[in-house]
């Protein structure tokens, strides 16, 4: 799978990076997130990032499968069918599209452990799932990571990682009750730019302050702009990958990076004004 590229679907381009952290570097051990986009329709994207458990023996590979899995089970609501070439998604509520693509995800990882006669645990990892379709946004998550969006007036965290009992505990896509934990935040209005990542960044991207995750402005700001003026965004997963591989932010985390980011050029709102 690609560490680092970028997808455009009418309006929308999106690009990203996956980078090992200095821990795994250090131990010759290759990334273990993943992520992936896809082109659905003329103005609709899908986008995934995961992060495999470095507890578990398949973790990276459990994350090269949800990202997949997801994103072909949301695809599926795109395809042409019938004489009239309706889709699916015309039909279904966001929520359900993207339910569908996160419970596709788990039976994906459940289902390689069994047929190598694993458990699933050795395949866990975290899941967030995007659904850009219009100008509105929807996400399903389990895990911790986060996705922050431009919307009308503002930039906002919109779906912040979940936290276990114990310190660097989070939930897992493998578990058989993950659903108790899956949250899902449907239509998001007037997203103009969004952002998804993996917890190797959180530190240097969210600001917690009391029991709410903040965007950290002084990056997402200038990051979205500089994104809305580009006209060759082909090398833009590229530039992701170098911030990543910084100084600065692989001083922030021993862990996996992933980022992916998206913007839209036309079609959501015509709001120019944007604050935290």
């Amino acid at each position: 799978m690609e560490k680092n590229h970028s997808v455009q679907a009418g309006s929308k381009v999106v690009c990203g990076a996956s980078v090992a952290g200095k821990g795994h570097r250090n131990r010759g051990v290759p990334c273990q997130d993943a992520w992936g986009a896809d082109i659905l329709a003329d103005d609709a994207v899908v986008m995934a990032v995961a992060d495999g458990f470095g507890s578990a023996a398949h973790g990276g590979h459990g994350a090269e499968i949800a990202v997949a899995a997801a994103i072909r089970a949301v695809k599926d609501f795109f395809e042409p069918a019938g004489v009239q070439g309706e889709i699916s998604a015309w039909y279904a509520k966001n929520r359900e599209i993207v339910r569908t693509g996160m419970d596709a995800a788990h039976a994906a990882i459940c289902a390689a452990a069994a047929g190598n006669r694993q458990l699933s645990r050795e395949y866990a990892c975290t899941l967030i799932l995007v659904l850009w379709f219009g100008p509105s946004c929807t996400v399903g998550q389990i895990g911790d990571g986060g996705v922050v969006v431009r919307t009308t007036g503002r930039i906002a965290c919109i779906s912040s990682p979940q936290k276990g009992e114990y310190v660097n505990e989070t939930h897992s896509l493998a578990a058989a009750g993950y659903a108790q934990h899956l949250r899902i935040v449907e239509n998001v209005p007037c997203t103009s730019a969004c952002a998804l990542f993996t917890d190797g960044v959180e530190r240097s991207l969210l600001v917690k302050k009391g029991d709410e995750w903040k965007p950290y402005g002084p990056f997402f700001s200038p990051a979205f702009i500089y994104l809305d003026t580009l006209s060759d965004t082909t090398g833009c997963g590229d530039e992701i990958a170098s911030f990543l591989q910084s100084e600065r932010m692989q001083n922030q985390s021993d862990d996996d990076m992933t980022l992916v980011m998206g913007i839209a050029t036309e079609g959501t709102c015509n709001d120019e004004t944007y604050g935290l």
